[in-house]
C-alpha cells in the first residue's frame, strides 16, 4: 500500500526544506524499483528554488526514483467545475421559475465557476485526485489533461508520496476533503431546486392558473438530476477513500522552530489534526549549534531555544522528535538537501524508522 507522509506547521519554519530533505533521504533508502513523489500544496511554492531547477506544474524527475511537482490546482479545478457547472445550468435552464427570477439565475451562474472556489478547495480537489486513482466522473481523462504529465503521474504508481502542506489553517482545509464546499454547494442547490419544483407542483394541483410556472418535470431533467446526484455520490465516495487512506497509511510530521509562537502553533496543529491523521513525528529546526557559545547573541538565543526544546520534548514525548541545527549555508540543491537530511537523521536511520518512527 502507498505510504503518505504529510509535512505541516507554521509558515517560515523550514517546512519545505525538511520535506525536501526527507524525500531525498528516502530516495536513498528505498529499493531501486520504488518511486517517490514530492508534491507542494503550499501557496508559496519553492521546490524550484530548493532543487535549483524549474518544476512548477510539470512532473519533474530529480533523482532516478524521486519526482517532484508544484501543481496548479486552478487548471484542474477549472475542468472539474466546468462539468459540474454545465450540468447544473442545463438542468436549471429548463425550470421556468428560474427564468422568471433573474437574481436566482445569476446566483446559479456565479456559483458553479472556478472563481467562486477558494484556493484550499481547489487544492482539496487536486489532493483527492492525486492520492485516489478512481475517477470522479467518467470523462475525467479530459480533466487530467489540464495537468502536465498527469497520465504519467497516474501510471507511475508511486510507493511514497511526500506532501508539503500549507501553514496550519489552510492545511486543515485539505484534511477536510469530505466536507469540501463543492459538495455543500451542490447539495444545497439540489435541495433548493427540488423544493422549488415540489412547491410549484403543489400549487399547480391547487390552482391551474400557475401552469406556466410549474411544468411537469421532463425526462431530460430527471436524467440530468440523476447524473448530478451520481457525481456528488462519487465525490463523497472518493472523500471516504481518501480519509481512510490518510488514517491507515498516512503519517503526519509537524515542523517547528524552538520559539514561543512556533511552539504554540505546534500544539494547536496537533489538536486540529487529531481527527484526521496520526502525528508520528515533530521536527525541531534551526537550532543554534552549541559550538557558537562564544558569540554572546548566539548563546542567548540558544538559551531561549533550550527552554522550548525542553517544552516540546515534554509535551510531545509520545512521538518521535528529530532535531536539525541551523546550517551555515542554505540547504539548496541535492547536495544541500542531502546535508540537511544527514543533519536530521543519523547515519543509522533505516527505511522502517523513517517511515514509521517510534518515540525516542
Amino acid at each position: 500500500m502507498m505510504k503518505l507522509l504529510i509535512f505541516g506547521g507554521k509558515g517560515g519554519v523550514g517546512k519545505s526544506s525538511i520535506s525536501g530533505a526527507t524525500a531525498v533521504k528516502l530516495s536513498e533508502l528505498v529499493e531501486k524499483n520504488q518511486n517517490i513523489l514530492l508534491i507542494s500544496f503550499d501557496i508559496a511554492h519553492n521546490l524550484s528554488d530548493l532543487f535549483e531547477q524549474q518544476i512548477g506544474n510539470e512532473l519533474t524527475q530529480v533523482t532516478p526514483n524521486l519526482w517532484v511537482i508544484e501543481p496548479d490546482p486552478e487548471l484542474y479545478a477549472e475542468k472539474v467545475t466546468q462539468r459540474f457547472g454545465t450540468l447544473m445550468r442545463e438542468l436549471i435552464s429548463t425550470t421556468p421559475i428560474v427564468k422568471r427570477m433573474p437574481k436566482l439565475e445569476e446566483y446559479f451562474e456565479e456559483t458553479f465557476t472556478t472563481k467562486s472556489m477558494t484556493l484550499s478547495m481547489k487544492n482539496a480537489l487536486f489532493f483527492q485526485r492525486i492520492i485516489d486513482a478512481d475517477d470522479i466522473i467518467d470523462d475525467m481523462k479530459e480533466a487530467d489533461s489540464a495537468i502536465a504529465n498527469f497520465d504519467l503521474l497516474q501510471k507511475m504508481k508511486f510507493d511514497y508520496i511526500i506532501a508539503d502542506f500549507p501553514p496550519t489553517g489552510n492545511m486543515i482545509s485539505l484534511f477536510e476533503v469530505p466536507n469540501n464546499t463543492v459538495q455543500v454547494v451542490l447539495k444545497s442547490t439540489l435541495k433548493m431546486f427540488a423544493e422549488l419544483k415540489d412547491f410549484f407542483k403543489k400549487i399547480k394541483t391547487a390552482a391551474k392558473l400557475l401552469n406556466p410556472f410549474s411544468k411537469d418535470i421532463t425526462e431530460e431533467q430527471i436524467n440530468r438530476s440523476k447524473e448530478i446526484v451520481a457525481i456528488i455520490n462519487d465525490v463523497e465516495k472518493r472523500a471516504e477513500r481518501v480519509t481512510k487512506l490518510m488514517k491507515e497509511s498516512g503519517s503526519l510530521r509537524l515542523v517547528t522552530i524552538p520559539e514561543r509562537p512556533s511552539f504554540e502553533e505546534l500544539k494547536r496543529a496537533r489538536e486540529l489534526t487529531k481527527p484526521y491523521m496520526t502525528l508520528d513525528a515533530v521536527h525541531i529546526n534551526r537550532i543554534i549549534p552549541r559550538k557558537y557559545h562564544r558569540c554572546e547573541m548566539c548563546r542567548q538565543i540558544r538559551e531561549i531555544q533550550d527552554k522550548y526544546i525542553e517544552a516540546i520534548e515534554s509535551d510531545f514525548s509520545d512521538v518521535k522528535i528529530w532535531k536539525s541545527h541551523m546550517l551555515k549555508k542554505e540547504p539548496i540543491g541535492l547536495r544541500g538537501l542531502r546535508k540537511l537530511g544527514d543533519e536530521i537523521f543519523s547515519s543509522k536511520i533505516t527505511l522502517d524508522l523513517l517511515i514509521s518512527p517510534t518515540p525516542r
